[in-house]
Parts: C-alpha cells; sequence; structure tokens
C-alpha cells in the first residue's frame, strides 16, 4: 500500500527577489485547501512588490488548487502587487489562463424610473386585464350552469 500524500502545505520564504510562497502536499478539494487572503495575511506581505509562487513539490492536485491560485492572485493584485508563479503542473497554467481569460460580466443596466403617467398606465392596463378575466370566468360559468340544468353538462370520469 503507497503511503497517502501529505495535506497541502503553504510555506512563506524570504528570498533574493521578495517573499517566496511555497506550495507542496495533496492539493485536492477533499483534502480542504487554505483560505487565500488568510495565507497572504499571514505572510504579513505589504502592498506592492511581487510574490513568488514556487508550487514543484505538489503531489496531486485538482481544481482546488486552482482556486486558491486564482484567489490569491486576486488579494495580491487588490494590494497592488503581483505574482510569478514558478513549477506549476501543466493544467494548472491552462486553468489560469481560462480563468483569467473571461471578463468580468457588468450587470444589468437599472430600468428607467417610472413617470407618474407610465405608473397611472401600467395601474390601468392591469385593471383592465383583471376585468376582462373576470368575465370570461363568468361566462363560461353561466355557459356551465345551463348546461348543468339541462341535462347536457359534461363532466370528466373520476
Amino acid at each position: 500500500m503507497t503511503p497517502p500524500n501529505p495535506p497541502p502545505e503553504c510555506r512563506w520564504e524570504t528570498g533574493p527577489a521578495g517573499a517566496v510562497l511555497r506550495l507542496a502536499g495533496d492539493w485536492r478539494t477533499e483534502r480542504g485547501v487554505p483560505d487565500p487572503a488568510a495565507t497572504l495575511a499571514e505572510a504579513g506581505w505589504t502592498s506592492g512588490g511581487t510574490v513568488i509562487v514556487q508550487a514543484d513539490r505538489i503531489a496531486a492536485w485538482d481544481t482546488a488548487l486552482s482556486g486558491f491560485l486564482a484567489g490569491f492572485i486576486e488579494e495580491v493584485e487588490k494590494q497592488g502587487g503581483r505574482v510569478e508563479l514558478r513549477g506549476l503542473p501543466d493544467g494548472v497554467s491552462r486553468l489560469l489562463a481560462l480563468a483569467r481569460a473571461v471578463p468580468e460580466a457588468e450587470p444589468p443596466p437599472a430600468p428607467p424610473a417610472l413617470t407618474p403617467w407610465r405608473w397611472l398606465a401600467d395601474k390601468a392596463q392591469a385593471a383592465w386585464t383583471a376585468v376582462v378575466d373576470v368575465l370570461a370566468f363568468l361566462g363560461e360559468l353561466t355557459i356551465g350552469l345551463g348546461r348543468l340544468l339541462r341535462g347536457r353538462a359534461r363532466t370528466r370520469a373520476a
């Protein structure tokens, strides 16, 4: 039996080029992954500069790793820094490229404000529709009662 992979590990180091985050272990969803914002706060990293992510010791991974890295990159960029990725598996690089290629969806424009005349027209139309529906119901009810009284009513079999 092969020994299980170690859990996901994030270890901060200081290198000549700045902060280095070393990733190792099993980065699969069922093992759980750290919070990107908490990982950044743990290092005490200040805004600006470059964070190098060294990921050459990852034993196993799935989309949890790309999700963590996407969130981590977003947190660093919010604080005015940039991330340099090294040693990533090929699939992770492609997933990150796809995630960053999708533009943010713009919210739909707000509907225009209703003028008093438009509000009145909407209410009148709704009232007229309700009157037509009631009259249609009363007409069908009258026809049904007439058939019932003449003995020609059609009913469904139970």
